[in-house]
């Protein structure tokens, strides 16, 4: 358990970056300075310094939707790929769901801000990683080869599909479900489904 000294640390980061993605969000992040985050975060602008460097670092300071790379990696062998990836991203999902509010605040930051978006395709380049590292594990593979890789990035891209569409739904909608239809659908599209109308 965190110690007291710990705690409010941790507080004085979600803070600072709840604040941030509120300014980011309203008012665009070019517009916002490190002043106003500290004044609606009731600290001082020394403090956003201990822990952030700049303020790009607020948007991008932890990995909200980390993909885990030993879960992928731990799923039964008889999986394909895409499927120990779907297992993978539906187990997690709930644990996403409490950041709903924030992803969309940083969504609406990265909006307003073309000069964050090589920071942006960074952490999703990261994401795919992630999956294909956990695949080639799952093939006792020390480094991802081309099938892996290439899984990486399609099941990534399902994936934040699915959050768009999260993000875009009523408070009602849980991520679990949603990510299991993108990952069916990309499994009709790999069978050669004739394509619907909708």
């Amino acid at each position: 358990m965190p110690n007291r000294r710990e705690r409010n640390r941790d507080r004085t980061r979600d803070a600072l970056v709840d604040a941030a993605m509120q300014l980011f969000a309203t008012q665009g992040y070019s517009q916002t300075t490190v002043e106003e985050i500290t004044e609606l975060a009731d600290v001082s602008p020394r403090t956003f310094f201990r822990y952030f460097s700049a303020k790009e670092e607020v948007l991008f300071q932890r990995e909200d939707t980390h993909i885990p790379v030993e879960l992928i990696a731990s799923q039964p062998v008889g999986l394909s790929d895409l499927d120990a990836v779907r297992a993978a991203l539906v187990e997690i999902a709930p644990l996403i769901h409490p950041m709903r509010d924030r992803l969309r605040l940083l969504r609406r930051a990265l909006a307003s801000a073309p000069t964050l978006r090589g920071r942006d395709f960074d952490q999703r380049k990261l994401g795919e990683e992630h999956i294909a590292l956990g695949l080639a594990r799952r093939r006792s593979l020390t480094v991802p080869d081309r099938r892996a890789i290439l899984a990486g990035v399609v099941a990534f891209a399902t994936f934040r599909m699915a959050m768009d569409q999260w993000l875009d739904a009523g408070e009602h909608r849980s991520l679990a479900p949603l990510v299991a239809a993108e990952f069916d659908r990309l499994q009709l599209i790999g069978a050669g489904a004739p394509t619907q109308r909708r």
